[in-house]
């Protein structure tokens, strides 16, 4: 039985390589070879089916003939006659070249297929089927999207549910140790660095993530860690591990579509099991060390899945979207799979947060600048609070002036049409790991943190954004400048001592609310509680009204 088995599959494979027919069969049209003839050698051939493949998965763009032109061709390779080109068309095409179809099983441009005709609609019900795409470690050239794809005419809510395959259940493969990720979300570092330092190339790991162990448990920083497969250490407490996992095989991952609105573009992807996944941008003279700093002016970002040999699929992204196009590269030395996301305009970046959604799917959102403020999700996040009063100098604290300010804020965004989730609205005890947590579950547009600084000098004053990601470098410069001018204003006069001291600047630092990777996200220090003039003035209702008008005018600036 498998010699015979072996017989077929090598019969089939000798004629698919020489099986080449010169000539139609009599009364097929010249329509009909000039349509599906899709290289214009006067046959139709294996290798129009391969070339209608490639074009499916996104490897090839399909050109039309003038032949085909000529003969009112609709779509170019369309051999089933639903409107578009699919890996079903290159089916058809195969069986017809090696004489399994006839052509009656195709449909011509004008004429509508009947009950009787074969028309193979798996594209309607489960994902194209693939192949993998040419393995290179080189930078992915990016391919011309197919038209049908439109990216804000895909549902979601129409994805079968998917089935990750678990390092719990026997795949044949042998046991490792394996790691799968128990926290909502657990940052990672580089696992070639001796310190747990925070890096913005880097995208937290989300829950049911699975990864490989190379070392570990170990201790650095005071904390125990292990070293990844993937190339990244992870806290010891942020997972389940397994000291006898069961190997997965190689995962592939499809891109399914696309959702696009006036705030966010997301991306839904299907991969075998959850593997690691990371998004950094395109690298240039303005990254050292752990800091992306200078002018953001990358060209793409990168979505990298580890333990991956093929990536597949392809999405039109329509006018206003932050991505203007997707391909897919794989280095298949290191099993990382690239979808390289070019950016509609170079550094017009905003933050992209990696969820899975509850039938089993990578969902990836980017938010979309788009004008104004309307429609927009903003956090606001008045800190300390609680058992936590903050920062302070003389018996006054901090915590009540940044919700003052923040609660103000709110009602100005509201007024012009966003949304805003307060971390607190009253005086009590939020974590940092919540406050993070509301941003990426709110899915936020911005995220802005209120505080007050303090100094070992009393003569320090003025205000100060911080940054980490370098998208949300400009944000922060827009706030700056809003408060500054609030200052010089609204505050103080031009005789004050605190005058000239207002402008601070724009600073980089790796304070823990604004390494929210979702979206912008700064951290304000409104003035300084150890200043006795600006601890006096911030405690006023009116210097919190003016500062919270301040930070109103920075955004508005920001979405002009």
């Amino acid at each position: 039985m498998k010699r015979r088995g072996i017989a077929v599959i090598l019969l089939l494979c000798f004629l698919l390589s020489v099986w080449t027919p010169t000539a139609l069969a009599a009364g097929e049209s010249a329509a009909f070879l000039a349509i599906f003839d899709i290289d214009g050698d006067g046959a139709i051939r294996t290798a129009d089916a391969r070339t209608v493949l490639r074009a499916a998965v996104g490897l090839t763009e399909l050109k039309m003939t003038e032949e085909a032109k000529e003969a009112g061709a609709v779509v170019f390779g369309d051999c089933d006659g639903n409107g578009t080109v699919t890996t079903g068309d290159a089916r058809l095409l195969l069986r017809f070249a090696v004489g399994l179809s006839e052509e009656k099983d195709f449909v011509l441009p004008g004429s509508k297929p009947g009950d009787d005709e074969l028309i193979d609609n798996d594209e309607t019900t489960t994902p194209p089927q693939t192949t993998n795409p040419p393995q290179t470690t080189a930078p992915p050239q990016t391919t011309a999207p197919d038209p049908s794809e439109d990216g804000d005419g895909f549902d979601p809510s129409t994805l079968p549910v998917h089935t990750l395959l678990s390092p719990q259940t026997n795949h044949g493969l042998g046991t490792a140790r394996m790691i799968i990720t128990s926290a909502e979300y657990a940052e990672m570092t580089p696992a070639g660095l001796g310190n747990m330092l925070s890096n913005a190339l880097n995208t937290p790991y989300i829950r049911g993530t699975v990864d490989y162990v190379v070392s570990g448990p170990s201790t650095v920083d005071g904390d125990s860690i292990y070293r990844l497969q993937s190339g990244a250490k992870i806290e010891a407490g942020d997972v389940q591990y397994l000291s006898s996992g069961y190997r997965l095989p190689d995962n592939q991952v499809q891109l399914m579509g696309a959702t696009v609105d006036a705030q966010q573009t997301a991306l839904y992807l299907k991969t075998n099991w959850q593997v690691p996944v990371c998004y950094v941008p395109q690298m240039g003279s303005n990254y050292s060390g752990r800091e992306l700093s200078g002018s953001f002016s990358s060209q793409y970002i990168d979505l990298r899945f580890f333990n991956t040999t093929a990536g597949s699929g392809s999405v039109r992204f329509p006018e206003g979207c932050v991505f203007s196009a997707a391909s897919w590269s794989t280095a298949t030395a290191t099993k990382v799979t690239t979808l390289r996301l070019t950016l509609s305009e170079a550094g017009e970046f905003y933050g992209c947060l990696v969820t899975m959604t509850d039938s089993g799917y990578f969902r990836v959102v980017a938010p979309n600048k788009g004008n104004g403020l309307a429609g927009k999700t903003i956090v606001l996040d008045p800190g300390h609070g609680g058992s936590d009063p903050g920062g302070g100098a003389a018996g006054v604290y901090e915590a009540p002036i940044n919700l003052g300010t923040g609660l103000y804020l709110k009602s100005l965004l509201e007024s012009a049409g966003a949304t805003v989730i307060m971390t607190r609205d009253s005086d009590k005890t939020v974590s940092l790991d919540e406050r993070n947590l509301i941003t990426r579950r709110q899915e936020a547009d911005l995220f802005i943190s209120l505080h007050c600084d303090v100094a070992d000098t009393s003569s320090a004053a003025g205000v100060s954004v911080y940054y980490y990601y370098p998208w949300s470098k400009p944000y922060a410069q827009s706030l700056q400048d809003g408060l500054v001018d609030a200052y010089r204003s609204s505050v103080y006069s031009a005789s004050s001592a605190n005058y000239s001291k207002v402008d601070r600047g724009i600073k980089f630092y790796a304070f823990q609310v604004a390494r929210s990777e979702g979206c912008p996200a700064v951290l304000i220090e409104l003035g300084f509680m150890t200043n006795a003039q600006e601890r006096a003035t911030l405690q006023k209702a009116t210097t919190q009204q003016a500062l919270a008008r301040g930070i109103y005018n920075g955004l508005v600036e920001y979405y002009s």
